[in-house]
């Protein structure tokens, strides 16, 4: 996030996810440029999001890779509430918010839901995930060992078993906590044992596939796994990044696509978790780079060009698509 803690100062209900980056230091030639980072109440900002050290408003959603800084907004009123506001693109653009004027009321967690976050998140996700491989590991080898196998022997065996036993542990931990369906088009609140469940799952699924994902990475061997996950991809599609699909059940893609840009399909909107499904249509190319959220529907022959920004529930018809957010350039679908 590149946060210097003694410049950063963050009031109350704000959230930073994954990849964002926050700049409070800057390189001038031979020397450093530190600049306080206030981030307001309210204050949302979604993956890959580019954050300046400035006067932010607050009750602000930020959308995915959408940059902002110092220069998008003057000093405000420090005595009264921002407007609720959305911001997504580059340059970004004012979107609708998403929140009523009235904003939700959400319940106080239960002892027994905060107990479960800390059992799943702080204990299972931080503590034991990191570590199953070698754990898994160690047990085959002893067990293998204790039922009579020679040292190399056991070594062996434990060579071929444990690449086989990851992909199906991490198949039998998804079926156990996410289940077959869950996640299409689901919601779930934040204080949920369903949401921390989902990202335990994830999680497990990024520990123990990483390494099998990223060999096969751009072939079409990862497509009957990734079936098994849940995952509708067509024939002959070719995926840069398999491992990124994670929600199993909102992934739609067609026949002979390529997609090598990042598919993210669940969001956050009021401290509610929103996963919904994204179709991509037969022939569609998703270049570098590029972003593709969740409810989007593509049609056949899309293709986006690299860097662009497909935002939630957009409709792409059949065309070059470029920018971010991307907009229709060229309605001719090119030969693939």
């Amino acid at each position: 996030m590149n946060v210097l803690p003694e410049q950063l100062d963050a009031d109350a209900n704000i959230f930073i996810a994954q990849g964002c980056y926050c700049n409070v230091l800057d390189e001038h030639g031979a020397f450093l440029l530190v600049k306080p980072l206030r981030l307001p109440a309210g204050f949302f900002a979604s993956n890959n999001a580019m954050i300046e050290p400035g006067a932010l408003p607050g009750n602000l959603l930020l959308g995915v890779s959408t940059p902002i800084g110092p220069h998008d907004y003057r000093e405000q009123y420090t005595d009264r509430p921002d407007l609720p506001r959305v911001l997504a693109g580059n340059p970004s653009l004012s979107l609708g918010a998403t929140s009523q004027p009235a904003q939700p009321v959400h319940p106080k967690p239960s002892w027994w839901v905060f107990m479960m976050r800390f059992v799943l998140n702080d204990f299972a996700s931080v503590g034991v995930v990191p570590g199953i491989t070698v754990f898994l590991a160690t047990t085959l080898l002893v067990s293998l060992n204790a039922l009579g196998l020679s040292n190399i022997g056991a070594a062996l065996v434990t060579s071929i078993l444990f690449p086989i036993s990851l992909p199906l542990l991490a198949l039998l931990i998804k079926y156990l906590l996410v289940g077959n369906s869950w996640g299409a088009k689901s919601s779930a609140p934040f204080w949920s044992v369903r949401h921390f469940a989902y990202f335990l799952a994830q999680d497990c699924f990024f520990r123990l596939m990483s390494s099998f994902m990223s060999t096969i990475a751009g072939t079409a061997l990862a497509n009957p796994l990734l079936r098994r996950f849940g995952c509708r991809i067509g024939q002959r599609s070719l995926i840069g990044l398999p491992i990124q699909l994670s929600d199993w059940h909102a992934v739609d893609i067609g026949d002979d696509c390529v997609v090598n840009g990042q598919m993210q399909l669940h969001s956050f909107e009021n401290r509610i978790l929103n996963v919904a499904r994204t179709k991509i249509g037969n022939n569609t190319v998703i270049n570098h780079g590029s972003m593709l959220m969740g409810g989007a529907t593509l049609a056949d022959h899309v293709t986006v060009s690299p860097q662009s920004l497909i935002l939630k529930a957009m409709q792409l018809p059949p065309g070059l698509h470029a920018g971010s957010p991307t907009q229709l350039v060229n309605p001719e679908p090119l030969s693939h």
